[in-house]
């Protein structure tokens, strides 16, 4: 079996990115490759079935909230808010923003790079690896990737869960992205391969690097956790859980809709419901669902354990998804869609913006996306229709499909690029 340094350093942290690199980790080795992981020492558990390499690492922003005596457990912000300039908010967001400018160049994980490439040059003068993935955010994974080929000429991956320079959200100033697009080119032009999450990513990065080879490998499901064995509740329920991004997600069209369904007498109220679970979502939600009269049928839960959650998500008649306002977002797909899909429930996607999420509902015939208003109203109208006559939603999802979805589909994509670099 060939070997692979895996450098994640999210790879235990509780983020898209880590089940990402989680199910990466997993699968690999049906394909032919031992991963090896290098990420930084957690208080989490270890999978005894996987070799990880632990280093230290002191955050930035944490060091200085030490030296300056700010409350450790409070953004700084917030603590300067409290203080003399909490009338200088602009004052205080500007130099925030240039700390970070400068002092965070590359990224706020840089702290990691010393110990990380350490500890990785010990492993690679010891051990054989035929190749290596840097995995980012942060782009630090990849310094210390381009540093170990640079001595080791072991070939490495570099895996843009999100982008670099052309990141959507890149909010640097002028100077800034002129030292950050420098360093980009050098790392990125040394990779042997780039690997990101879709097509249109795909196609802001070929961009930049018109000669390299770059990839596409969505993310994807676990499907050693697909749907478990329960009947869909009996009242017509639709189930939201995770996280609300008042600024990227609009919730206020479908309360809109609902409000109307419910006026016009197409939904009964008695065996229908509108479930959330998630951290703060009375704050997220709760006006909205006043101002349009759905406190008896919209049913707001704080946050529920993982377990829990795929509980009550393979319970439900339909699984809610909001998708992103922005339509420079349409590259990105919200993490929650591959969750969904385990699930195996029919998945209503709400945004106005017809993007790599609809693109996947239509393909694997998973849900429906919706962008407007009538949209909206019309589905859940036939939706709701189909579950009086017959008691419950069918599912019409294509296993074939939703399966070029699941993480084993994306160990395999990666373990064939790792073929074509360890051959070069």
């Amino acid at each position: 079996m060939k070997k692979v340094l895996l450098i994640a350093f999210s790879y235990k942290k509780n983020t898209i990115g880590s089940v990402r690199l989680n199910g990466l980790a997993k699968y690999l080795p049906e394909y032919g490759w031992e991963p090896t992981i290098l990420t930084v020492k957690r208080e989490e558990d270890h999978n005894p079935h996987q070799r990880i390499i632990e280093t230290e690492f002191q955050d930035l922003l944490e060091k200085w909230k030490k030296t300056f005596k700010f409350k450790e457990n409070q953004p700084i912000k917030s603590q300067l808010s409290e203080g003399k300039l909490r009338k200088k908010t602009n004052t205080v967001d500007f130099f925030l923003k240039l700390w970070s400018d400068i002092f965070a160049y590359p990224d706020q994980e840089k702290n990691w790079y010393k110990p990380a490439l350490k500890a990785g040059k010990k492993l690679l003068k010891n051990e054989h690896f035929d190749a290596i993935i840097s995995s980012s955010k942060p782009v630090t994974s990849h310094l210390i990737a381009n540093d170990l080929k640079k001595e080791f000429g072991v070939p490495f991956i570099a895996d843009m869960r999100d982008l670099w320079t052309q990141n959507h959200f890149y909010s640097f100033s002028r100077v800034r992205k002129f030292f950050d697009a420098r360093l980009e080119k050098k790392i990125l032009n040394n990779a042997d391969a780039i690997i990101t999450v879709s097509e249109p990513l795909k196609g802001k990065l070929a961009i930049n690097f018109p000669k390299k080879d770059i990839y596409v490998v969505t993310n994807g499901f676990d499907p050693d956790k697909t749907s478990l064995e329960v009947e869909p509740e009996n009242k017509f329920g639709i189930t939201f859980t995770g996280t609300i991004y008042p600024e990227r997600n609009d919730t206020e069209t479908l309360f809109k809709a609902l409000n109307e369904l419910v006026k016009e007498g197409k939904i009964d109220t008695d065996d229908f419901e509108i479930n959330f679970y998630g951290k703060h979502m009375k704050d997220m939600i709760g006006d909205c669902v006043q101002e349009y009269n759905l406190g008896s049928v919209v049913n707001i839960n704080s946050l529920i354990p993982r377990k829990k959650a795929i509980q009550k998500q393979c319970s439900s008649q339909l699984l809610l998804l909001f998708d992103w306002t922005e339509c420079e977002e349409k590259g990105i797909y919200t993490g929650k869609i591959f969750e969904y899909l385990a699930a195996q429930r029919p998945i209503l996607a709400v945004g106005p913006c017809k993007d790599v999420v609809s693109q996947l509902l239509m393909e694997t015939r998973a849900g429906v996306h919706l962008s407007t208003k009538d949209e909206i109203k019309d589905q859940i109208g036939n939706y709701y229709q189909e579950y009086k006559a017959n008691g419950k939603i069918e599912y019409r999802g294509l296993a074939g499909e939703i399966e070029k979805y699941s993480q084993k589909g994306m160990a395999e994509k990666f373990a064939n690029v790792l073929e074509t670099i360890s051959l070069q």
